[in-house]
């Protein structure tokens, strides 16, 4: 799997495995589709252009996310011929797990603007295990031991299943979720049976 760290020559930085119990300013968000015009009509995203969609999406990141908040992307970040710029202005400590339209040339261009970039992450926060990925999953590591996945890609289209949802801006009112309201969300939802 590929690993980018920020690209300032250092050390590559390693996605965090485990997140501290007291540091749960931490949030999720999917398929922003920066610059992407045809995303308005294609999911009926309700904005007059694609510039009033990229202004939304920063002002939302940014009435949420802190700089010293923790953000997991999941996938499809931008289609803009200068992701960078974008990426600037977004708040956070910036987390991408890789999506279909996550292009290399694209990820040259934001790489450091990242603290890391990856294809798939896993990792346990108060004890408890998320998988991160792109594409949703039916059956996730420690799935039938409560672990959390979730994902993006499909807009809304693929229902939950077990403790797993799509993070997505176009299910989650156009903002990023916070860990809090994931676990609430995920509360009373069943675990998946091993077999």
């Amino acid at each position: 799997m590929a690993r980018l760290g920020r690209g300032d020559g250092g050390s590559i930085p390693p996605f965090p495995m485990e997140e501290r119990e007291d540091d749960m300013s931490i949030w999720f968000t999917s398929d922003t589709h920066f610059g992407h015009a045809n995303i308005i009509r294609f999911q009926d995203r309700p904005f007059k252009d694609v510039q009033e969609m990229n202004e939304k999406l920063i002002a939302n990141w940014n009435e949420c996310v802190m700089p010293n908040d923790t953000i997991y992307h999941l996938g499809d970040f931008s289609f803009e011929k200068s992701p960078q710029v974008t990426a600037k202005r977004l708040m956070g400590r910036k987390y991408l797990i890789r999506g279909n339209h996550d292009k290399d040339r694209h990820i040259e261009l934001i790489k450091r603007e990242f603290h890391g970039i990856m294809d798939y992450h896993s990792m346990k926060v108060g004890g408890r295990k998320f998988v991160l990925f792109h594409y949703p999953i039916r059956n996730w590591h420690h799935c039938y031991k409560g672990a959390i996945h979730l994902f993006g890609h499909s807009h809304g289209g693929t229902p939950d299943y077990g403790k797993s949802t799509d993070i997505g801006v176009d299910c989650w009112d156009y903002k990023p979720v916070h860990i809090d309201t994931v676990l609430e969300y995920m509360k009373n939802k069943e675990s998946i049976s091993h077999h």
